[in-house]
């Protein structure tokens, strides 16, 4: 799900999803937060921005690979960034479950 942009309303809807879940206090925000929310087991879902570092890339599916957690690549650092108040993020881990499924649920409208 690599895709910078998709639909207008499906990145809207994408972005108020992932606010929704900073305001809850269920988001993990930046490379090193992330990593270990899913080494404590607290991750549900994970989003990378799809213009991350590429070895950042590798080693965040690295490890989502090896402990199964679902993943998703899409929009930009500056995107996912403004999403939770940031200048630019390039991983964010979604501790809600229900929560992280719906993200994920969103990302995949981004595809079509």
């Amino acid at each position: 799900m690599g895709q910078r942009s998709g639909p207008p309303r499906a990145v809207s809807r994408l972005l108020r999803g992932l606010g929704l879940a900073r305001r809850a206090g269920q988001l993990r925000i930046g490379v090193d937060a992330v990593q270990r929310a899913v080494r404590s087991s607290e991750a549900a879902a994970i989003v990378i921005a799809s213009d991350a570092p590429p070895a950042v890339q590798r080693r965040l599916e690295r490890l989502l690979s090896s402990r199964s957690l679902p993943h998703t690549v899409v929009l930009d650092g500056d995107q996912l960034g403004r999403a939770v108040g940031r200048e630019r993020v390039v991983a964010l881990a979604v501790t809600d479950e229900s929560l992280g499924q719906r993200v994920l649920e969103l990302a995949r409208a981004l595809e079509g």
